[in-house]
């Protein structure tokens, strides 16, 4: 009984400690930053590197599940041939944008490119996989839009955004 009265009191200053953190974080976040002590603008900065790490790894692990399946779609509901034309291009697509993701050519590729038609458009589930990368189908073409343009966003979003995109990429030419 003594054990149970323990663990019991224990969950419970657990509980209150918990709480009272929350209760900290709340009035942190109400606070204006010129009324914070340095130590509050540095446990603030770091609660907050903290919270947008986890949003980036939540987004990546994400994304790499619709990768996965887009990609399994692919392989499953193509014959090899039709594979093996498509692997090249979009190895290549891949490769340019994971070197050189600030190049404007190699963020978008033409729908109607000659060699994009031929090789890799017969592929079924080519536009899924491409949309599962981070592209977006926009008319002609399909733009790489995970990393937005920098006046889109504030310096945090677009680091975070490069940090994802670059995770993204990697996993894409592995796969």
């Amino acid at each position: 009984f003594a054990d149970i009265l323990k663990a019991a009191e224990e969950e419970d200053a657990r509980k209150k400690a918990q709480e009272e953190k929350e209760r900290q974080e709340k009035e942190l976040d109400e606070k204006k930053e010129e009324d914070m002590t340095e130590e509050e603008k540095e446990l603030k900065k770091a609660r907050d590197k903290a919270k947008r790490a986890k949003r980036v790894s939540d987004e990546v692990s994400r994304m790499k599940t619709n990768i996965d399946t887009a990609m399994k779609n692919m392989l499953k509901n193509n014959d090899t041939a039709t594979k093996k034309s498509a692997h090249g291009m979009l190895s290549m697509i891949l490769k340019n944008l994971k070197e050189q993701p600030d190049v404007p050519r190699y963020r978008r590729v033409k729908k109607d490119n000659p060699n994009f038609k031929k090789m890799v458009v017969p592929l079924i589930g080519h536009d899924e996989f491409l949309v599962s990368m981070g592209f977006t189908s926009r008319g002609n073409y399909f733009e790489f839009s995970l990393i937005p343009k920098s006046h889109e966003k504030n310096e945090d979003e677009m680091e975070d955004a490069k940090s994802i995109a670059q995770k993204i990429l990697e996993h894409a030419v592995d796969c």
